[in-house]
């Protein structure tokens, strides 16, 4: 039972609030249908692009129809009335004036022969009616049946902690509100924006002598050879292996070699970037054909940041390229194979330019657009990625359907995101919450699986709240930030296409680069 009477001045902010089951497993079951549908597509005859195409509609519809019968119908729903659990079968509405108790419940299921402790959350009203909730997916049922006083169906829901804590909250029952809160954000440190940081009043001349420069040239060596090692170990080397391999067999080994020392040296110019923000960079990981991703823990601090990380890719993959093209001109354009290499380096870097998530320009596009509006930032990446989509048909290239493919999953996590968000920033309490409390809440309203499983998940549910709550937290740009990382886009990809030009004219087996960027 709740102590005390309602707390009617404490509201459900942010409208309505519907909270659902989650979608994981019907969209793992997509990819499935996804892969099934090409292969079925290429063995009727279609070329790999209409393949994708087809199975990419397909899957889509997969989606959609699992979504409308198994999701879309069930959950529950918060707004100025009360507590509403959406059942097409039978629903219940409990007034917030009605809410007699709020309670944790559990009892002992066995599910797939194993024993587990189902707890779940009673919400009940003066009349009698019961809500049950709690979040299913962990161990994959979103219909559990239990006898609590006759037959009665839990919803399953994905945030029951979020929604826990919302009716803790508007009702006035603090008993389940964990007393973690959130510290306060320190200080910004230097270089956190990706930015020079100035020294304050006037900077002294020096003289430059030779041995200073030798002292300097020496010190700096020294560093790359000691970051050497830790570079390394960024590195998955059994996916470059792979992604060597599969170049090699398709190309052949020299061209294999050029691309994955280019694509080497563009990630790692992330992962330095991200490293200089602060952020902990989980490796370098390298996929077949496709490319290669740098993979961080953490978020940005800023949009500002997001361009930074975003464009310092292409910034390494320049520096190496202009390398290249210096020896080039140095040999007088003797080496074919060096043109080549210029061309294709170039080309790598322009395709990671393309203004369409998950590429280094769409994050860029993102960081801009985000910054002016959240939902503005949203609408905008869906649109490039339904431009990528579309030009995969049009100019038949494959690889724009893939990145097509796993922008559309990242436009998913980042609306799924701010939907959580949104629940969160509606209580104040809740708001306030550090991520163990929100993953402390979360704890009260799902299956226990053991001790051990139950700190692996908890750990798992404290990383997801940290990064939800830092995602809050980002700053937007400033119209100066974005005047600044938009030029140095555009003198960055104006700079890889004069590269191909002129490649292209003292090499003529560079010259197909040229009339790809045609």
């Amino acid at each position: 039972m709740r102590p005390g009477g309602p707390a009617d001045d404490v509201p459900v902010g942010g409208g309505v609030l519907v909270f659902r089951a989650s979608g994981r497993t019907p969209a793992l079951r997509s990819l499935v249908v996804l892969a099934a549908a090409t292969f079925l597509g290429l063995i009727a005859g279609l070329r790999l692009p209409e393949a994708l195409l087809v199975a990419a509609a397909t899957a889509l519809g997969h989606i959609g129809l699992t979504y409308w019968v198994r999701i879309a119908s069930y959950g529950i729903r918060l707004d100025e009335r009360g507590i509403e659990r959406l059942d097409p079968r039978s629903a219940v509405l409990i007034p917030w004036d009605e809410v007699r108790s709020l309670d944790l419940a559990e009892t002992p299921i066995e599910i797939r022969g194993r024993p587990v402790r189902l707890r779940y959350i009673v919400v009940e009203g003066s009349g009698g009616e019961r809500i049950l909730f709690s979040d299913l997916s962990i161990v994959g049922s979103p219909a559990i049946r239990i006898d609590v006083g006759g037959p009665r169906r839990i919803a399953d829901v994905r945030d029951s902690g979020i929604l826990l804590g919302l009716i803790a909250d508007r009702i006035g029952d603090y008993r389940y509100l964990p007393a973690t809160l959130s510290e306060r954000p320190g200080p910004a440190r230097a270089g956190d924006s990706g930015e020079a940081v100035e020294a304050d009043g006037p900077v002294e001349r020096r003289r430059v002598s030779v041995a200073g420069l030798l002292a300097v040239v020496l010190k700096v060596g020294t560093k790359i050879a000691k970051g050497i090692p830790a570079a390394l170990k960024t590195f998955k080397p059994g996916l470059a292996l792979a992604s060597g391999a599969a170049f090699s067999v398709l190309f052949s080994w020299q061209f294999a070699l050029a691309v994955m020392i280019m694509l080497a040296f563009h990630e790692y110019g992330h992962v330095h970037a991200m490293r200089r923000c602060g952020m902990k960079v989980r490796g370098i990981y390298f996929i077949p054909i496709v490319g290669a991703a740098a993979v961080t823990e953490d978020v940005w601090r800023t949009r500002s940041q997001q361009a930074y990380i975003a464009l310092s890719g292409p910034l390494w993959g320049l520096a190496l390229t202009a390398v290249a093209a210096a020896a080039d001109v140095a040999t007088d354009h003797r080496h074919p194979f060096l043109g080549v290499t210029i061309a294709w380096w170039s080309l790598i870097n322009l395709f990671n330019l393309l203004p369409v998530s998950p590429l280094d320009g769409g994050r860029v596009l993102s960081a801009a657009m985000h910054s002016i509006g959240t939902r503005f930032g949203l609408a905008v990446s869906l649109g490039m990625i339904a431009a990528a989509l579309a030009l995969t048909f049009a100019l038949d290239v494959t690889l724009l359907a893939v990145v097509g493919a796993i922008g559309l999953l990242e436009f998913a996590g980042e609306a799924s995101a701010l939907m959580r968000f949104r629940a969160v920033r509606s209580s104040p309490r809740v708001a306030a919450l550090s991520a163990a409390g929100l993953a402390t809440l979360k704890g009260l309203a799902r299956p226990s699986l053991g001790p051990e499983a139950d700190q692996a998940l908890f750990r798992m549910e404290m990383r997801g709240a940290s990064l939800l709550r830092q995602r809050a937290q980002v700053r937007p740009m400033t119209w100066r930030q974005a005047l600044r990382w938009g030029f140095v886009y555009l003198l960055v990809t104006a700079a890889f296409i004069g590269l191909i030009l002129a490649t292209a004219s003292a090499h003529p087996d560079a010259a197909i680069a040229r009339e790809v960027v045609r």
